[in-house]
C-alpha cells in the first residue's frame, strides 16, 4: 500500500481510477468527492484537507492505521480553524483531530485522565469519563445519592439498588402512594384557580395525608421525596458498595453500522451508555475490517464507547455548520 500513501501525498489525482487504495467502496466515492476540490487541498501531518468552495464543511484523507488503506471522511466544521497562518504543526493536526471526533490515539496516551476521548481502531474511540486512583475512591464517588430521577450515573445505580432492596418496604411503598396522591392534589389545586371548586375540601383531604406521611417517617415537616428516599437508603448504604461489584460482568457490545459494526469486549457494570471499570484490564476490540486492537484501562473509571461521530459535540466548537448529504 506504499505506492497509494505516496499517490495521497504527492499526486492525489491518479487516486481517483484506483478504488483497491480506499478502505472500502463508501470511502473511494467519497474520495472522489472529495478530489474535486483538489486545487484548495493542503497536507496537514499525515492528513490531506480538501476545503470545500463557499461552504465551512471540508473533506480529509488519510492512511487507516489498522489496514494501510486510505479513509475519508466529510467533516462539519470550518476548516481556516485549521489551517488559521501562524499556528504551529502539531496544534493544525490536533484541532484536525478535535474536528474528526477524538482527542488522542490510543499510542499517544500513556495515562488516561478525565476527557480524552482515544480513537483505537478506525472510527471507533472510547471516551474517559473519570477516572479515579483505586477501587475504594471509585465505590466511594458511586455511593454519593444524588437523588432520584437526577441525569447521573450514581442515580441510576441507586434507583436500581433501591427497587432491588426496598421492594418489600411496605412502609416505603405507602410512602410513595402518598406522595403520588400529593402531586395529584397539586394539580387539582391548580385546576381549582382556574374553575374555583372547593378550596377547603382539597386542603382537608391534603392535610389529611401529610398527617398519614409525618406519623409513617416520625416527623414534623414532610421532607423532599429524595430525602425521604435518602433516609431510607441511608440505612442500607452498606451494601450498595457490594451490589455495585456483584453487578460486574463481562461484555460484549456492538457499536457502529449493523453490516461492519465494532466488537467491544470488557469487564465491567455496564449503566446506561457508559461502563464502570472496576479493574485494570485489556478492552479487545474486533472489526472485520481492521482485525483485533487491544488497549488497557489501567486505573478504575468510568469510561463511553462509541464511534467517533458520537463524540463529535464534545471535541468541535459549538458554531460549526451542520450540513446534510
Amino acid at each position: 500500500m506504499e505506492d497509494c500513501k505516496e499517490l495521497l501525498y504527492h499526486d492525489p489525482l491518479k487516486l481517483q481510477d484506483n478504488s483497491s487504495c480506499f478502505l472500502s467502496e463508501d470511502h473511494y466515492y467519497r474520495g472522489k468527492l472529495a478530489l474535486s476540490y483538489y486545487r484548495e487541498s493542503q497536507r496537514v501531518g499525515d492528513y490531506v484537507i480538501f476545503p470545500m468552495k463557499f461552504s465551512r464543511n471540508f473533506f480529509v484523507m488519510g492512511i487507516d492505521d489498522t489496514t494501510g488503506k486510505i479513509f475519508v471522511r466529510l467533516i462539519n466544521g470550518d476548516p481556516s480553524i485549521i489551517l488559521e497562518k501562524g499556528i504551529r504543526e502539531d496544534k493544525k493536526i490536533q484541532r484536525l483531530k478535535n474536528f474528526m471526533g477524538f482527542t488522542h490515539h490510543k499510542w499517544e496516551v500513556t495515562n488516561l485522565k478525565k476527557g480524552q476521548i482515544i480513537r483505537i481502531q478506525g472510527d471507533f474511540a472510547i471516551r474517559v469519563i473519570k477516572t479515579f486512583r483505586s477501587l475504594d475512591r471509585l465505590l466511594n464517588y458511586l455511593s454519593f445519592f444524588p437523588g432520584i430521577g437526577v441525569n447521573d450515573i450514581r442515580s441510576t445505580l441507586w434507583e436500581e439498588f433501591i427497587r432491588r432492596y426496598l421492594q418489600e418496604d411496605e412502609e416505603l411503598g405507602e410512602i410513595e402512594r402518598l406522595l403520588n396522591v400529593l402531586d395529584e392534589i397539586r394539580r387539582i389545586r391548580r385546576i381549582n384557580y382556574m374553575i374555583g371548586i372547593r378550596e377547603r375540601e382539597i386542603a382537608k383531604v391534603e392535610e389529611e395525608v401529610k398527617q398519614r406521611l409525618r406519623d409513617l417517617l416520625g416527623v414534623k415537616r414532610i421532607p423532599e421525596r429524595n430525602r425521604i428516599y435518602f433516609m431510607k437508603v441511608s440505612k442500607i448504604k452498606d451494601k450498595f458498595k457490594e451490589f455495585i461489584v456483584n453487578k460486574e460482568e463481562k461484555l460484549k457490545m456492538y457499536y457502529g453500522h449493523y453490516t461492519s459494526p465494532h466488537l467491544v469486549q470488557v469487564i465491567g457494570v455496564l449503566v446506561g451508555n457508559q461502563v464502570v471499570i472496576l479493574r485494570e484490564q485489556e478492552v479487545v476490540v474486533t472489526h472485520k475490517e481492521h482485525g483485533i486492537s487491544t488497549f488497557t484501562i489501567s486505573v478504575p473509571s468510568i469510561v463511553e464507547f462509541g464511534t467517533l461521530d458520537n463524540f463529535l459535540t464534545l471535541t468541535t466548537p459549538d458554531f460549526m455548520d451542520i450540513i446534510f448529504i
